[in-house]
């Protein structure tokens, strides 16, 4: 009978399936036709004959009556702005609009997974005509290849986050005349036509060719010998081991000994057999005597090879690359001595090739010395881009499996991504095996970010295994060195559970939640023999009344994944941040029954995080200030030198810097004005007198002065008669509307540099774009019209000096780029700078009609360099007490393990890790003399005593017994 039974739920089973599988087939293949022929069949309801099957297969059934009706939808909106683009004049402003409906209803079809190409296969054509029609009417240049893209982007399975700024952008990578541009054109033909290349691919492509072809265009021209003399120019400035890294590499690498000799028979570097040749040449070494590269040519070699497959263009490096990497050797070959550096930094400039080299460094960490490679890069978008870029050359190496060197095995690289973006990935990703949420112990090379280093340090002190010197194994390179520079909190405490501690606590919330007064409380468990007894009760107490006052919000959010509120970080949901305010809350609520305390026992001291790699190697955009380095010298041993810009070291090549211009009714390249009222109309002047001529872009004090000058220089515009196109003319790029509007944010960007309206020829005229000084940091605007080339290049407005060098160098960054002018007019209040100007008892220079005078910036930036200069020296204290409690940390986590299990032992360690601010020295080591049978005194230091960071509150000056 059970035999007979299971074979009936069999039969109803596969029953259901086969009825089932026609109407799921047809939800999957996103065919609105297919879908309502399948739910006419099941237009008289679910039979009865399924049984307990019934209710199963009535969910699935109004699933699909639910997608049926949202695709109609769908087709609806496709169809009326396709009737709509008939009626239309054909202006680009006119299609543009429709162009970016049409995209909208494309990218909702995708989301709601129909599939317009089996739905409406006549509708998608007539999709690519319309948007071809836009191509025709918006672009300068229309083209084969614009046509090509609209073709991809509109029949892709998959658009993903790609929008239509994206396209936009991609089109007007390629609005160029083919004439001239035939290379160009060809490359971007293939990348365009080849299946595998995904829309959201197309912009860095695209972009990375332009930039190839931009390189080898002087390749030809660089010349060794002024190479070696432009990081000569430097000598004077060098520190001595510096001086000798760069004179070991002009040696390893003298002129005569190029990687390619260019001979005036060679022929173009476009045909297929010069280029095999030269490969070759890179490939080989010298016929005689030792081959100084060493891996480096092999690097060069292989990383030619993985480009020109993707590409078909050759990539070479810089010699300017080649001695930055050779000195980079010397330093990582050198035995430290006394004073010899222990990091080593190059200022290198943006758009010079920095990510290649050190991607070749981490190479030559992995396989030459055989260490792990530790990447920093505190930027997202750019980790991302850097590690999916040189990843297929670190494929193409191989280091020993074991100690024997028998066997040998891949590098293996990782990518630290944000858990967000890990959960949010296509589990089917094959990219998923090559990123982790945190550093990867065993992985040869790791990109990450500067929190990821410090959470590898956290793993290692939470860990079971405390080794810390395994960092001996491990070499920092950083990409920017911001993260070095640390004048403010320099370190971090790292908290741990306690289960004792967490009952202890639990009893106390359970009193308080009952009515007990805190003297009741204090009463009742302050004579437990427990030494943390008292310190609990008095958070707890504290806690208690500070989590009754917590916002919902604004300090926490309710998360429905774990049933309890948890923490707002930076306007997000942190579910893994804890504080004992927000565990008293959730009690509170009823939303917990249990308090988890935790407690201090760990000090973690950043810079001597960084400072405990073999090695640290930086490349920075700019080195920054003389205090900056000053602190980078005398905290990480660090030297430094500067990699000349490629266009210096090329023969007759035009290299171009920002340049200082005259400009408004004075004729000044900086103006001080008294109040913000006179700045605005100085700026209104300025940039609507340059608007004329070239693309201006103002960079804010801030993103709520962003926001202000857009809404006044508009205001502006219109009352100079430019009516509806004064919002074009004005756009915004401050973070309130990227966070607000991000596609919109990014169509400001993509215009910043276009000219206004159909305007062409001489009669150009083109838009004021304003940011905050986020916009004035790692954003590129793309200049390529040889008109604005010629009137000077992209003007920049400054109405605020940063007080830091650095950002000030990245600020005029954003302009003259690769062989392109530019130029800055600097419009000020003199109201900024007053508190400046009396802290340090000096007034701005007094700046003359027709001035292109620079004292003003100099002198704010200087101002600057005095307040980093401060700001280093008051953390000082802090920054030798926090080295001395993370060796002291270090010892006992590491090595005197069992001391922790001693309730005595904790309750010091706790003690120490929560005053270390308000001790000494020797304060702190005669309070660790108190943890039993641990000797300070044993321990080396690095740390210098500079006495108390702070003086104690009053309710801190006795310490616990």
């Amino acid at each position: 009978a059970r035999v007979h039974a299971e074979r009936g739920w069999t039969q109803k089973v596969r029953h259901v399936l086969r009825e089932l599988l026609p109407l799921q087939g047809a939800m999957e293949q996103g065919d609105i036709n297919l879908l309502n022929t399948e739910l006419k069949k099941w237009g008289g309801g679910v039979p009865e004959q399924f049984g307990e099957s019934t209710a199963a297969i009535e969910a699935v059934v109004n699933v699909a009556k639910e997608r049926l009706l949202i695709w109609r939808d769908v087709e609806r909106v496709v169809k009326d702005v396709l009737k709509q683009a008939e009626r239309l004049p054909r202006t680009a402003k006119a299609l543009t609009e429709h162009c970016q409906r049409l995209f909208r209803a494309l990218k909702e079809a995708q989301l709601t997974r129909m599939d317009l190409r089996r739905s409406d296969p006549k509708a998608i054509d007539r999709i690519a005509e319309v948007l071809s029609s836009w191509v025709t009417r918006a672009m300068a240049h229309p083209n084969g290849v614009q046509k090509s893209i609209v073709q991809k982007v509109v029949r892709s399975e998959q658009l993903g986050s790609f929008d239509f700024v994206d396209l936009d952008i991609c089109l007007r990578l390629v609005d160029r005349p083919e004439s001239g541009n035939e290379v160009f054109f060809n490359r971007a033909r293939t990348i365009v036509e080849d299946a595998s290349t995904i829309p959201k691919d197309l912009r860095p492509l695209l972009s990375h060719v332009e930039t190839m072809l931009f390189f080898l265009k002087y390749t030809k021209a660089e010349d060794l010998r002024l190479a070696h003399a432009e990081f000569r120019n430097q000598t004077g400035r060098l520190d001595r081991a510096v001086a000798g890294y760069l004179s070991r590499a002009e040696m390893d690498y003298p002129p005569g000994a190029e990687l390619v000799q260019w001979r005036d028979s060679r022929g173009s570097l476009m045909d297929d057999n010069e280029v095999n040749a030269v490969l070759e040449e890179i490939r080989r070494p010298p016929s005689s005597g030792e081959d100084r590269l060493g891996l480096f040519r092999d690097v060069f070699y292989q990383w030619a090879v993985v480009m020109k497959s993707k590409f078909d263009l050759l990539v070479l490096p810089h010699h300017t690359q080649v001695i930055c990497l050779l000195a980079f050797r010397s330093f990582m070959e050198s035995k430290r001595r006394g004073s010899d550096p222990r990091a080593l930094i190059a200022q290198v400039g943006t758009g010079e090739g920095k990510s290649m080299i050190i991607a070749a460094l981490a190479l030559y960490v992995v396989v030459v010395l055989r260490k792990k490679a530790h990447i920093v890069v505190d930027d997202e978008t750019l980790l991302e881009r850097d590690f999916w870029t040189f990843k297929p050359l670190f494929d193409m190496f191989q280091v020993p499996a074991a100690d024997t060197g028998d066997e040998w095995r891949p590098i293996m690289s990782k990518l630290c991504s944000s858990e967000e973006r890990l959960v949010g990935s296509n589990r089917d990703d094959p990219k998923l095996m090559s990123q982790a949420a945190r550093v990867d112990p065993e992985a040869d090379i790791c990109y990450c970010e500067a929190k990821h280093v410090q959470s590898f340090y956290a793993s290692i002190a939470r860990g079971n295994n405390q080794d810390f010197s395994s960092y001996e194994e491990r070499v920092l390179i950083l990409d920017e060195v911001d993260a070095l520079i640390i004048d403010e909190e320099p370190n971090e405490a790292f908290v741990y559970p306690n289960e004792e501690l967490s009952e202890m606590a639990t009893s106390v919330a359970e009193a308080l939640s009952n009515g007990a007064t805190v003297e009741q409380v204090h009463e009742a468990l302050c004579d437990s023999p427990h030494p943390a007894a008292e310190r609990v009760v008095r958070e707890m107490c504290q806690e208690w009344c500070r989590a009754k006052q917590l916002k919902c919000g604004d300090d926490f959010v309710y998360a429905k994944d774990i049933g309890k509120y948890c923490a707002l970080q930076g306007g997000r949901a942190n579910s893994k941040a804890w504080s004992l305010a927000l565990e008293c809350r959730n009690f509170q609520d009823g939303l917990g029954r249990e308090i988890l305390f935790q407690e201090r026992l760990f000090v973690m001291s950043r810079p001597r995080v960084f400072r405990k790699y073999h090695r640290i190697l930086g490349l920075s955009g700019s080195i920054g200030s003389s205090s900056e380095r000053t602190f980078l010298r005398q905290t990480y041993g660090a030297a430094f030198f500067e990699v000349p810009p490629f266009l210096k070291t090329c023969r007759g090549s035009p290299f171009h810097e920002a340049v200082p211009v005259a400009l408004g009714a004075s004729r000044q390249a900086v103006y001080l004005e008294p109040s913000e009222a006179a700045q605005l109309s100085r700026l209104v002047e300025v940039a609507f007198e340059a608007r004329e001529r070239v693309p201006v872009l103002v960079i804010a004090r801030d993103r709520g002065q962003c926001d202000l000058f857009v809404e006044q220089l508009r205001s502006a515009a219109r009352s100079r008669g430019f009516g509806d196109m004064s919002d074009d003319m004005v756009r915004s790029l401050s973070r309130t509307l990227y966070e607000m509007d991000p596609e919109q944010w990014k169509d400001n960007l993509n215009r910043s540099t276009l000219p206004l309206g159909d305007a062409s020829g001489n009669q150009k005229c083109w838009r004021v774009t304003v940011t905050d000084p986020r916009g004035g940091r790692g954003t590129d605007y793309r200049v390529d019209d040889p008109c604005v080339d010629a009137l000077g290049g992209l003007l920049l407005i400054p109405t605020a000096i940063p007080t830091s060098q650095r950002d000030w160098t990245q600020f005029l960054g954003r302009t003259a780029r690769q062989d392109r002018r530019g130029q800055f007019c600097a419009v000020l209040c003199e109201a900024d700078y007053v508190a400046l100007s009396a802290k340090y008892g000096q007034a701005l220079p007094a700046l003359e009609p027709g001035s292109l005078s620079l004292e003003a910036v100099e002198a704010i930036i200087a101002w600057g360099d005095r307040e980093i200069a401060e700001r280093i020296h008051s953390s000082a204290a802090l920054y030798n007490c926090g080295v001395r409690v993370n060796e002291l940390c270090e010892e006992l986590f590491g090595r005197r393990r069992e001391l922790l299990k001693n309730p005595d032992a904790r309750e010091r360690l706790v003690e120490l890790c929560q005053r270390l601010r308000w001790m000494s020295l020797p304060e702190i080591d005669e309070l660790a003399v108190r943890i039993p049978n641990f000797r300070p005194a044993d321990i080396p230091t690095e740390a210098d005593d500079l006495g108390r960071p702070q003086e104690p509150p009053a309710a801190e000056l006795q310490p616990s017994r």
